[in-house]
């Protein structure tokens, strides 16, 4: 599967944040198995984004934009 933008900012948020896929989940309330889905370019909820978007302290709309331009690229 081809990382996408999102999913290269998802696991470069983490990364810079020091966590691992565990702490994120832990800290975001998400199974680790979504924080790993997210970062390898599988499907992504607007929940979980939102999730993901508060964890890391970002905007939502950052993460959405990255989402749809990934699914623009895909299609």
């Amino acid at each position: 599967m081809k990382l996408t933008s999102l999913a290269k900012e998802l696991h470069r948020l983490r990364t810079a944040s020091g966590m691992t896929v565990l702490e994120t989940a832990n800290w975001t309330g998400l199974h680790r198995n979504t924080v790993s889905r997210a970062e390898a370019g599988g499907e992504v909820s607007l929940r979980t984004l939102r999730s993901l978007a508060d964890g890391y302290d970002v905007e939502l709309h950052t993460l959405v934009d990255l989402q749809v331009r990934s699914i623009r690229t895909v299609g």
